[in-house]
């Protein structure tokens, strides 16, 4: 008994809903949209969604890219002082944007049922997963190795020269140098040989380059990676530099393509 008479007061609270929904919509309060406007809407939101995710793993090819080339990613093979130069050094500001890339989607995913229906947690989770996939295969294609030749042909206009310019370059000041083994300077021992840096900005005062020579010495303790180099070879160091010399505490030889 007690059971219909709730049913019967559902049923009662459910007509009273729909002649107020439907007195609101002859009155002009609610307007009725054409079926088009919604298929619209969910279009505009998967191209934009799209943009985003887009957006977001070029972000991440575009930050391993930078890691590589510079020459900061070797860091990580250089002991606990590596570990804390690559953390100083990483491109911090990219993530940021990326991870705001990422909550930007997730809000666009609410705009759903599905995204109602779905945790927070598995929303930005399928999402990171996505974007670091995508952003993996990009720079698998060589994405940005292709944009930055187009940028030393002067075709990526402005924009191109502002994103790419020095991004080769690692980072000096915190002591990270890529140089080539001299091939005359001195010989090349277990604790010391020499290496010329090109491109290095002679004065401060004007954009003129040249080359520097520097005598690397290989403390006790450093590590000094265990392929064999021998002049002509690319090379990555890392350690205090002073009047020509560095005093290094990580090495390794650049092979063909690693830093391309």
């Amino acid at each position: 008994m007690e059971h219909n008479t709730t049913k019967q007061d559902n049923n009662s609270s459910m007509s009273d809903f729909e002649k107020i929904v439907l007195a609101k919509i002859n009155s002009g309060q609610i307007k009725m949209k054409p079926k088009y406007y919604f298929v619209l809407k969910v279009v505009l939101m998967c191209i934009v969604a799209f943009l985003v995710l887009t957006t977001s793993a070029v972000l991440v090819s575009f930050m391993l890219f930078s890691l590589r080339v510079s020459g900061r990613l070797f860091l990580l093979g250089f002991g606990g002082r590596g570990l804390v130069v690559f953390f100083i050094t990483f491109p911090w500001f990219i993530l940021l944007a990326d991870v705001l890339f990422i909550l930007l989607f997730e809000r666009l995913v609410n705009h759903f049922k599905l995204g109602y229906r779905s945790p927070l947690l598995y929303t930005l989770g399928a999402s990171a997963v996505i974007v670091i996939v995508g952003g993996f295969a990009l720079d698998h294609i060589s994405l940005h190795e292709r944009l930055l030749h187009q940028m030393q042909s002067h075709r990526l206009g402005a924009i191109g020269g502002f994103v790419y310019t020095g991004v080769k370059t690692p980072p000096r000041q915190d002591g990270v140098f890529r140089g080539v083994i001299a091939t005359s300077s001195g010989p090349i021992t277990n604790t010391s040989f020499y290496m010329t840096q090109n491109d290095v900005v002679m004065s401060s005062s004007s954009q003129a380059t040249g080359t520097m020579f520097w005598h690397v010495t290989l403390p006790a303790g450093s590590l000094f990676l265990t392929r064999t180099i021998l002049p002509g070879d690319s090379v990555i160091v890392a350690g205090d530099a002073g009047s020509g010399t560095i005093e290094a505490y990580g090495v390794t030889k650049i092979e063909p393509g690693e830093d391309q």
